[in-house]
């Protein structure tokens, strides 16, 4: 169960649009908020092409300036509701300094915005978010920053579109989301996508390639989607199944959000480790940069994913 709602600053009012949903998901979870922000101190530097060196007095100026700004908005927030809110000056490098500090916390999650499709600029989150979301061990909910700072943002999770990859990677994505947003007053949308085998013409015309039976696949597909639903509805859940084909799988998923009409993705991804990027990697790569609502992106356990890389390399051989 999620304990810390942890949300990265970093001084603009865009991030700070992050504040609100996760004031909702900290009142379902009973769980505390923690705003933190990472101070990156400037690395002094002799005379170079007549330039003076840096001026250290200037840094403790500006982590005074950070210090107060992180304290101003957690008792902003804390008056705001019954949701105990904390803050959290760090310094070092931004990703490398947060991941470690998630890392040290009991059952975090993290929620914070990236930046539009629309030249918003990268706020905290064009290259920190996509950092972080592939370094981080904890579930870290990506949310599209709106082009005006006070702008609503999705604060209501009643339908999440939960996509599975397969019998052996990231199965337990269903209920490690229930994790996150709880079972009272919401549907799981289970999702899985048969993509056929991709038209690519053998090295040698003597060799028939193989044909992938869709039938059996599909009927594989809904077993394993029956399978995984079941503790979920054990724990009080509205739970739906859902088996399509598509010969990308990133967009069947999107496809899905309207078709359901759903609130939020949420959906494992590979870290930096192994294949990384390879397949489900690209694939919630594409989704998260094109998906109209908020991503919830998750870590399966080291040895699902050690399995996985297993298997790609395999296939990669042959």
């Amino acid at each position: 169960m999620i304990n810390m709602i942890v949300v990265p600053l970093d001084g603009s009012r865009l991030a700070e649009q992050a504040l609100e949903p996760a004031h909702y998901l900290a009142h379902r979870l009973h769980a505390a908020i923690e705003v933190v922000h990472v101070f990156k101190p400037s690395v002094e530097s002799p005379y170079a092409s007549g330039a003076p060196p840096i001026d250290t007095r200037l840094d403790l100026d500006l982590r005074e300036e950070a210090v107060a700004y992180i304290d101003r908005v957690a008792e902003r927030e804390g008056k705001a509701g019954d949701v105990r809110v904390t803050a959290k000056l760090l310094e070092g490098p931004v990703v490398e300094t947060l991941a470690a500090h998630l890392a040290a916390l009991d059952h975090p999650l993290v929620v914070m915005m990236t930046h539009g499709r629309s030249g918003l600029g990268r706020v905290l989150l064009g290259s920190v978010t996509d950092a972080l979301v592939r370094s981080a061990t904890v579930p870290v909910l990506v949310i599209r920053a709106r082009k005006q700072a006070d702008a609503p943002v999705a604060t209501r999770f009643g339908r999440v579109l939960v996509p599975i990859a397969g019998a052996d990677f990231g199965t337990d994505i269903g209920e490690r989301t229930a994790d996150v947003f709880g079972t009272r007053d919401i549907e799981y949308v289970l999702l899985h996508a048969v993509v056929p085998a991709p038209l690519v013409p053998p090295p040698d015309p003597a060799i028939v390639p193989p044909v992938l039976d869709l039938d059996a696949e599909e009927e594989a597909a809904r077993n394993l989607l029956d399978a995984l639903a079941d503790p979920l509805r054990a724990r009080g859940a509205h739970v739906r199944t859902r088996v399509v084909i598509d010969v990308d799988a990133a967009h069947a998923i999107l496809d899905a959000v309207n078709e359901a009409g759903a609130d939020v993705i949420s959906m494992a991804t590979h870290g930096y480790r192994g294949v990384k990027r390879l397949v489900l990697g690209s694939v919630a790569d594409k989704v998260l940069r094109h998906s109209p609502v908020p991503v919830l992106l998750v870590r399966p356990p080291e040895s699902a994913e050690l399995m996985d890389d297993e298997d790609a390399e395999r296939a990669a051989a042959s």
